[in-house]
């Protein structure tokens, strides 16, 4: 669980959108990742803060 999972229903909502990365043995000493995962969740982020999705594509969302 993550802070976005209460600050989408602050008010009248905040949209909000996690990127995770998969990983082995969380919060250990070992905890492993992926490098090409995380490569692939940066260049999403990149994308979205490149080329956020217009209203008309997020329609989808209205009345949730």
């Amino acid at each position: 669980m993550t802070d976005a999972a209460a600050a989408h229903l602050v008010g009248g909502g905040i949209t909000t959108l996690e990127v995770k990365i998969p990983r082995r043995y969380s919060h250990s000493p070992d905890e492993l990742l992926d490098l090409r995962d995380l490569a692939a969740a940066l260049a999403l982020v990149e994308e979205l803060v490149l080329h956020p999705p217009t209203v008309e594509a997020l329609s989808f969302l209205k009345g949730r």
